[in-house]
């Protein structure tokens, strides 16, 4: 069954670069990112080849994914490192269209599959985005390369079939726009939808997030980010742990998981050559909800934003990026977080900190 879905994709692919026709095949590149964090288990986080033919583009090994407009984060997918994925990535001047196939864990069939439409109109951008993480043996036709919506594909191809089970399949849609006023201003807002109730009265909660930033250029010296983000609580959580929208134990979409909002304010600047600096505030709110939970009948359809003893933050982090070479770049983070758990008696205070070191290479 693998071995058949990989000759589709593969066909369809070469279908699409004969048909196309290109004069000439684009460069190729080769990528490699390697991190260290106390926190997380040392591993390649990428290492991928990348073959461009006309406007078509093939990524294939481990990679860094993502999908949406954010400098902080993103509600539907990453920025996410260590994804083993096959992509392809179409562009024409005034869209693109991305699609990728990814293998999350091989052992309990874990996969994630993704695709992205983004349309250029002027100074605006709109966004189009779904994911799907599917458990199990998957129908062939979640394979297919043509940009088909997969709750389309799940609703029509499988309606009376027994292959897929809500069970499997945990699917997300976002919505994003991003807008440039003017070269030194960017304006940009993502929506997500992880479950939506249609009834009325609501039968279940809006497991939904969103968030909201700028991103200023015209400094003396520098760039500003502020960017605002809300995710509800019981997101990216489904039925089991096997099909949470997580990886590695950490949320596919927005870092900062369920039950929360945040603001970050980040400064960058080139403070000597080859060498940008990026200090950054964030000030966060997080309730009892996270990644894991599951909702029941008992907790209502509209649960508390913010649920039981919320936890007030502020972290401050300094990021630094060293160019050694065109083709290396060394950079670190150092951070550190003020924690007040508010309770119904006192308040808790806590410290946290957090560092890390990581290098990109391209050929």
């Amino acid at each position: 069954m693998k071995l058949k879905a990989l000759y589709i994709i593969v066909l369809s692919l070469l279908m699409g670069i004969v048909f196309y026709r290109p004069a000439a095949a684009g460069e190729t590149n080769l990528f490699g990112h390697l991190s260290l964090n106390p926190n997380i288990e040392p591993r390649i986080d990428a290492f991928s080849l990348s073959t461009s033919f006309g406007p078509l583009t093939l990524n294939i090994g481990r990679q860094e994914l993502t999908f949406g407009p954010g400098h902080i984060g993103n509600m539907v997918l990453g920025p996410l490192t260590g994804l083993d994925a096959l992509e392809f990535v179409f562009t024409l001047n005034w869209l693109q269209y991305r699609q990728f196939w990814a293998m999350l864990d091989s052992i309990s069939g874990r996969k994630l599959f993704g695709h992205r439409l983004e349309i250029y109109a002027g100074t605006v951008t709109i966004g189009l985005s779904e994911t799907a993480l599917l458990v199990g043996d998957i129908p062939l036709v979640f394979y297919n390369p043509l940009p088909i919506p997969y709750l389309v594909t799940q609703a029509l191809f499988l309606r009376n079939s027994s292959e897929l089970s809500n069970h499997q399949a945990n699917m997300v849609l976002g919505i994003d726009l991003k807008w440039q006023p003017y070269e030194g201003l960017e304006l940009y807002g993502e929506f997500l939808v992880d479950d939506y109730p249609f009834s009325v009265p609501a039968t279940a909660p809006m497991r939904t997030g969103g968030l909201a930033g700028l991103v200023y250029r015209d400094l003396p010296i520098g760039e500003l980010i502020i960017e605002y983000a809300r995710v509800n609580r019981y997101t990216y959580c489904h039925f089991t742990d096997g099909n949470d929208y997580a990886f590695l134990g950490r949320p596919l979409g927005h870092w900062a998981g369920p039950d929360t909002d945040l603001l970050t304010i980040k400064y960058s600047w080139e403070a000597a050559e080859d060498l940008i600096l990026a200090p950054s505030l964030t000030l966060q709110r997080h309730g009892e909800g996270k990644l894991g939970d599951r909702w029941q009948k008992t907790d209502g359809a509209s649960p508390i934003f913010l649920s039981g003893e919320i936890e007030d933050s502020v972290g401050l982090k300094m990021d630094a990026a060293y160019q050694l070479s065109d083709c290396a770049v060394l950079s670190g983070y150092l951070g550190g977080t003020v924690h007040c758990l508010v309770g119904t008696e006192e308040a808790i205070w806590s410290l946290s900190g957090t560092f890390g070191i990581e290098l990109h290479v391209q050929f």
